[in-house]
């Protein structure tokens, strides 16, 4: 496997991995709160990483 698609791969299941344990304590996806913390860490994350 090819570095690029490693880091594709890591970085979708982080996010993932992130929002699940985001949004099943809060009980709801209905969170507006928790979709602004996970864009916020997405872009943050991302930056670096490209």
């Amino acid at each position: 496997m090819n570095v690029s698609l490693r880091i594709i791969v890591s970085s979708v299941v982080g996010i993932a991995v992130f929002a699940v344990l985001l949004f099943v304590p809060a009980g709801t996806a209905n969170y507006w709160q928790g979709w602004a913390v996970l864009a916020v860490f997405t872009a943050a994350s991302l930056g670096p990483t490209l």
